[in-house]
C-alpha cells in the first residue's frame, strides 16, 4: 500500500476525486434542466390551450394593476386576438433567421388596434431570394397570435444602434421594444405577436410555426455524465488494486536485475 502514497499517486487521486465530483456535480446540474424544461413545457402547454382573448383587455388590466391582474411576464405563450390596421411604411425586417434550412428574415408589421395602440406583429418567415417582403393586407384586419416578451441582447449577441445614430432602423437582430418605440408611433404595446392567424393568401410570409415542446437532451446527457463519474470511480479502483499486486513483483525484478558486486 505504500506505493500509493507516492507523490505522484496522490496527485492522481485528487484529480481523479474532482473528476468523478465534477461529472455528478454535471449530472445532476443536467437533471435539474430538464426540471425546469418540463415545467416551462408544461406552462406553455397550459396557456396556448387557453382561448383567445382580446389583447387590449390584458394590456389594460396590467397597466390598470388592478386586483388579481396577471404581470406582463404571464402574459407570455398567451393566445390572442387584435384588431386595427396595418401601418405598412413602418414595417421592419427581423434578420438573420432560418426555416427548413433557407435562410431568410421574419417581417415585423407595426397594426395599430381600434383602441388606439400601436403593436408590432411576426408575421412570419420570407426567404432571402424574395427581394421585397409583401406588405400587410389593407384595411381593417382582426389577427390571432401569440404574445411574446421584447427580446434582449444576451451575451456578445449583436448591437441595436440607439436612435442618435440610426433613427430610422429597417432591419433588427431581434425585437427589442424599447428600442423599436423610439421610431414607432406612441403608444407601444410592451409586448408583441407571433402571428398564426389568418393565412396570407399569397402563402408568404409563412406564419411563425408552434414551438416544439420537446426536453432536448438533458436526460440523456445527465446519463452520460453519470457513467463517466461510475467509470472513474469503479475503473480507478481497479487499477490501484491492479498497482499495489504489482509491486511486489516490480520491486523483486528491480532487486535482481541490480549487478552482483565481486566478492573479494
Amino acid at each position: 500500500m505504500r506505493v500509493l502514497l507516492a507523490p505522484r499517486w496522490v496527485v492522481a487521486h485528487i484529480l481523479v476525486v474532482l473528476i468523478v465530483a465534477g461529472c455528478v456535480s454535471a449530472g445532476f446540474w443536467q437533471l435539474r434542466r430538464l426540471d425546469e424544461r418540463q415545467a416551462f413545457n408544461a406552462l406553455r402547454a397550459e396557456r396556448m390551450a387557453e382561448a383567445p382573448v382580446p389583447l387590449d383587455d390584458l394590456l389594460a388590466q396590467v397597466q390598470a394593476g388592478a386586483a388579481g391582474a396577471e404581470p406582463l411576464a404571464a402574459l407570455e405563450f398567451r393566445r390572442v386576438v387584435v384588431d386595427g390596421r396595418y401601418l405598412p411604411e413602418e414595417q421592419l425586417l427581423l434578420s438573420p433567421r432560418s426555416r427548413d434550412g433557407s435562410p431568410g428574415h421574419d417581417v415585423l408589421s407595426p397594426l395599430e388596434t381600434s383602441a388606439g395602440t400601436v403593436v408590432v406583429v411576426d408575421r412570419g418567415f420570407v426567404p432571402f431570394v424574395e427581394d421585397v417582403p409583401p406588405p400587410p393586407p389593407e384595411g381593417e384586419v382582426v389577427v390571432e397570435g401569440m404574445v411574446r416578451l421584447t427580446e434582449e441582447r444576451i451575451g456578445l449577441g449583436p448591437r441595436i444602434p440607439p436612435v442618435e445614430v440610426d433613427d430610422d432602423l429597417d432591419r433588427v437582430a431581434r425585437v427589442d421594444l424599447p428600442r423599436l418605440a423610439e421610431q414607432l408611433p406612441e403608444p407601444l404595446a410592451p409586448v408583441f405577436v407571433e402571428l398564426s392567424a389568418p393565412a396570407p393568401a399569397g402563402g408568404s410570409p409563412r406564419p411563425v410555426e408552434p414551438p416544439v415542446l420537446d426536453e432536448a437532451n438533458h436526460r440523456s446527457y445527465a446519463v452520460q455524465w453519470f457513467l463517466f463519474a461510475l467509470t472513474g470511480a469503479v475503473g480507478y479502483p481497479l487499477l490501484l488494486r491492479k498497482t499495489v499486486r504489482e509491486a511486489p513483483l516490480a520491486a523483486g525484478a528491480s532487486v535482481a536485475s541490480r549487478p552482483r558486486e565481486p566478492v573479494g
